[in-house]
């Protein structure tokens, strides 16, 4: 018998096992005496000295008959919701139809609020659990079989059951989880019909999923915490976390350019929505689904926001579980110059504003890569189409991102923007990643490689062990003139800037951008 009920402040000693302090919605497993006799009664003891189900005798510990009652106080399922399904239960051995779709009721009387009352009940939290295979394929939270080499989905290519995992042991055990085989069986199944319903080969471009005006709602697939660390160190908490919504059908792309942003209907603990907008880190021509990059506690939420420092927006994302829908719409704005124009591209991002950062990144250097394999196959275009739908312009003739944060945790790609730096495609655009750190930077700089005194004087800290340079404080004059090329810049070769962070760091990088001799309109800021 499943009971679904709010649980908050119960339960202790055994029953913490069972419930605990938890102000989540928690599915409950209730066995009368009768199904436990059925089920196996060692079998139910031995799951009871693990911890995973917890028996409320008559008259448990007062003496007194309400096993109810003591149901409640250990493990906080409140009576009202046990009685209400227990009548539930009832009036569906009598016919009528129950939720779930349940037929067969084996032992029906011994679920009688009196027989539970006489004979006692058992208690266990039904938490959905994954016996992996040992070397199973690597899959996403949308079922797609990801690519070893790139992680990247093969397109129309879906797995569920024995055959995923991604993990590897010291064997090749086959997983038996029927959670898995129900949960992302169906989400193969439905991401498999989508794309045969869209009737789409894999001809680029793809088809757009959003259009402005036409609002759209895309189900949330994944949410990933992020950290600074490339071990995933989980010491290391950044505050940001990656959510990937499933765009309608896995072969279109969101229509967006690079540069553009969407705009979301974050639900509300009231029941309300507000319209935030937000850049992807997504490229446009990604297949099948949006990512954002998200900064807020990693749950539980703080029912207040100003404690955690996040706006309520935030915190209505945070909220969000694998399965739930949100609204979107655009693609809004964009830049208003191109990115496969000549000239040097310098990009100032600070926190989340690393949004920008990243899409830009990846689009320079999907560039760089398609020109690199044209190269290897001797087209001698630059013009190559490929597998993915984006076009290859020519490469902007460098790249400079300055990523500032207050501490070395929040860098959470730092690890794949210096791997880009080192890359052919890096080297090719080339690509440059300076980093700047209110606190904690000095930790971060190889101590093989000393920093000249003219460097220091405008707050270089060193270089990483990758050669990133890194910064102390925040982004300055002085750190612009020694990162970014000099001014003025030769003729048909011009120099370009994109600044997404806070408003006093946009609006000091623009000033001191300008007093450097960057033209207005070719620096491009988001707020």
């Amino acid at each position: 018998m499943r009971v679904a009920a709010g649980v908050g402040g119960a339960g202790a000693g055994a029953g913490a096992g069972a419930g605990g302090a938890d102000s989540r919605r928690r599915v409950f497993m209730l066995l009368s005496a009768a199904a436990v006799e059925a089920f196996g009664g060692a079998t139910a003891k031995f799951y009871a000295a693990k911890g995973l189900l917890v028996h409320v005798a008559p008259g448990a510990d007062t003496g007194a008959s309400d096993v109810l009652a003591d149901l409640q106080r250990v493990s906080g399922l409140p009576r009202a919701a046990v009685e209400a399904t227990l009548a539930a239960y009832a009036r569906n051995v009598d016919g009528v139809a129950d939720a779930f779709g349940k037929r067969v009721f084996p032992v029906a009387p011994s679920y009688d609020v009196a027989a539970v009352q006489r004979e006692g009940i058992w208690v266990g939290v039904v938490t959905p659990a994954l016996h992996y295979s040992m070397g199973g394929l690597t899959f996403s939270g949308s079922a797609e079989v990801l690519a070893a080499s790139t992680a990247k989905p093969i397109r129309r290519l879906y797995a569920a059951g024995e055959v995923t995992g991604g993990l590897f042991g010291g064997n090749r055990l086959g997983g038996c989880s029927l959670l898995d085989c129900t949960v992302f069986g169906r989400i193969a199944g439905a991401r498999a019909a989508a794309a045969a319903a869209a009737s789409v080969g894999t001809a680029d471009p793809l088809p757009a999923a959003l259009t402005p005006g036409s609002p759209v709602r895309l189900r949330l697939a994944e949410r990933r915490f992020l950290t600074a660390s490339a071990e995933g160190d989980a010491a290391a908490e950044s505050h940001m976390f990656v959510l990937r919504f499933e765009l309608p059908s896995p072969l279109a792309a969101t229509g967006a350019s690079v540069g553009q942003y969407i705009s979301a209907a974050v639900p509300l603990a009231d029941g309300s929505t507000t319209k935030r907008f937000y850049s992807p880190i997504s490229r446009p021509a990604d297949a099948g689904c949006l990512e954002l990059l998200i900064k807020s506690p990693p749950p539980p939420v703080p029912a207040s926001a100003a404690a955690a420092h996040v706006g309520v927006a935030t915190v209505g994302l945070a909220a969000l579980r694998p399965g739930d829908a949100i609204e979107f719409d655009g693609p809004f704005g964009g830049l208003p110059f191109a990115l496969d124009g000549p000239g040097h591209l310098a990009v100032v991002v600070g926190g989340t504003g690393v949004s920008v950062g990243v899409q830009l990144v990846r689009y320079v250097l999907h560039a760089a890569r398609v020109r690199l394999d044209a190269a290897a196959s001797s087209s001698g275009s630059e013009e190559v189409a490929n597998g993915d739908g984006d076009p290859a312009p020519t490469v902007t003739p460098g790249l400079t991102l300055i990523w500032a944060v207050a501490t070395p945790e929040q860098l959470v790609f730092r690890s794949r923007m210096e791997a880009q730096v080192a890359s052919e495609a890096g080297r090719l655009v080339p690509l440059r990643v300076v980093f700047v750190v209110e606190e904690g930077g000095v930790g971060m700089v190889d101590p093989a490689q000393p920093t000249e005194l003219h460097a220091r004087q405008v707050g270089r800290l060193g270089v990483t062990p990758g050669g990133s340079p890194v910064y102390g404080g925040r982004v300055s004059p002085g750190l612009l003139a020694a990162e970014l090329p000099a001014m003025p810049r030769p003729v048909g070769d011009g120099a370009y800037m994109v600044l997404c962070g806070p408003p006093p760091m946009c609006k000091g990088v623009r000033s001191a951008a300008e007093g450097m001799g960057y033209a207005p309109p070719d620096i491009f800021s988001w707020v």
